[in-house]
């Protein structure tokens, strides 16, 4: 028998990577918590990129559906705990820490009860649960967005509740696959100190953008050194002994795939500010990404036919390129259009790294392939934020009239993108963009070995 409710869980899982971030920015603005109201945005932000990190470090070994209802529960309780936040700030920042970490790595665990599903009993999304979730996704945007705009604000993170609540209900319902886990319950060291690490600096970037002073601008630019030498120094000494549970040509586009991703928002987010332009931001930037994404879904089949029996990565490695060229063009319409076709071939760029980590995965790593995956993809995103940050601040050494102070205040919206911060920002795109384009070649290479044989 189909399982219920299909529809409805692919739209909520797919929310959660967007609904409470918006719902953060909304109702988090009228608490008079810690940084001026953004704590709470912000705790959500760096546990969403660096949470999975903290749950891998414990080691908690479970099959993928009892693992989703364990981060279902906890975007449950941090929502109500977050709807609290009117008697007292401390409520919704702890429940920002709950929805983040669940947020994290909820998506990933059910896109792989979907291949499940598939393998198992082949079965698969139609098109009307396609368009049913979009109606899901789009109807829940609009009520949570009046509720937390017009309405009661906690009422918003009720609403959200209730949507995990019933996509439990949801979750309870599917079959227990018989698939193969790992065994292990030691504390790991590493993944807790990449989640240590990456959590301060991040926490520290987003800070520096939340308040008027630059006094602490040289702590800012430390924190951006310190991450370039943690993870260069970790990559040479740990990349020769790792055994790698993926193919390397999967790990090395997942890492590449979240680089991409934040430099194309990051660096749009950053122009808009400094033009002090959040209508841009919005529409120009996340809006695009946004429909980007949507579009992919349309056009995929359509564009894997005209491609033919080529390799797709080729594909998908050239349109990211010609997107990143576009974004570096120093024009809101380029950067606009830039970001679009960025989002587009990333979106499917990770269903085909999707599969062919869950193809191709051990058996006893199948059921956490994606997961695994997804990891990852989160540490390209920090790695890239920390090297398009540092290239910022480097790029000010080469200017006279230019200073670490002048690029703090260009992210907190007083900036102005003229004169020598303008040369600043585009040679730091085009510098960043050069590098992730460098890795994405060394991800082809090591695609080539495997198509060769």
């Amino acid at each position: 028998m189909e399982p219920k409710g299909k529809f409805f869980m692919y739209a909520v899982m797919n929310a959660t990577v967007f609904m409470p971030y918006l719902f953060f920015i909304l109702v988090g603005n009228l608490y008079h918590g810690w940084l001026n109201g953004y704590a709470s945005l912000i705790i959500f932000y760096v546990f969403k990129s660096t949470g999975t990190f903290l749950f891998n470090a414990f080691n908690y070994q479970a099959k993928a559906k009892s693992l989703l209802q364990v981060l279902i529960a906890m975007g449950i309780v941090g929502s109500v705990l977050a709807s609290l936040g009117s008697f007292d700030a401390l409520w919704i920042e702890i429940g920002a820490i709950l929805i983040g970490i669940s947020s994290s790595m909820a998506l990933p665990v059910y896109i792989t009860l979907q291949y499940h599903d598939h393998f198992y009993y082949g079965r698969k999304m139609s098109n009307n649960n396609y368009l049913r979730a979009l109606f899901v996704i789009i109807l829940a945007l609009v009520i949570g967005g009046i509720l937390a705009q017009f309405l009661y604000p906690s009422l918003a993170f009720l609403f959200y509740a209730v949507l995990l609540l019933i996509t439990f209900y949801f979750v309870s319902r599917l079959p227990n696959y018989e698939v193969k886990t790992r065994t292990g319950d030691a504390f790991l060291i590493r993944p807790f100190l990449v989640f240590f690490a990456a959590s301060f600096i991040l926490f520290l970037f987003k800070e520096a953008r939340t308040i008027e002073s630059t006094d602490y601008v040289f702590w800012v630019f430390s924190a951006a050194l310190a991450g370039i030498l943690i993870f260069v120094g970790a990559g040479l000494y740990l990349m020769p002994k790792m055994k790698l549970k993926l193919a390397p040509w999967i790990l090395y586009f997942s890492f590449a795939q979240g680089a991409v991703m934040s430099f194309s928002l990051l660096y749009g987010t950053f122009v808009a500010l400094a033009e002090n332009n959040f209508k841009f931001m919005l529409f120009g930037v996340y809006m695009v990404y946004f429909l980007g994404t949507l579009f992919s879904l349309a056009v995929e089949p359509l564009v894997k036919k005209a491609w033919g029996k080529r390799p797709i990565l080729y594909l998908y490695s050239l349109g990211i390129a010609l997107s990143f060229v576009l974004i570096v063009i120093p024009s809101w319409t380029s950067i606009s259009i830039g970001i679009f076709g960025a989002s587009l071939f990333l979106s499917m760029l990770s269903r085909h790294l999707n599969r062919s980590a869950y193809a191709t995965a051990a058996n006893e790593m199948q059921d956490a392939s994606l997961l695994l995956r997804s990891r990852w993809t989160k540490l390209g995103s920090i790695c890239g934020q920390i090297f398009l940050i540092f290239l910022l601040f480097v790029g000010s050494l080469f200017s006279a009239s230019l200073d670490f102070k002048r690029v703090i205040a260009a992210f907190n919206g007083a900036g102005n993108m003229s004169g020598d911060l303008f040369f600043d920002f585009a040679g730091t795109a085009l510098a960043a963009a050069f590098g992730i384009l460098l890795f994405i070649f060394a991800g082809l290479r090591k695609y080539r070995e495997i198509v060769k044989k």
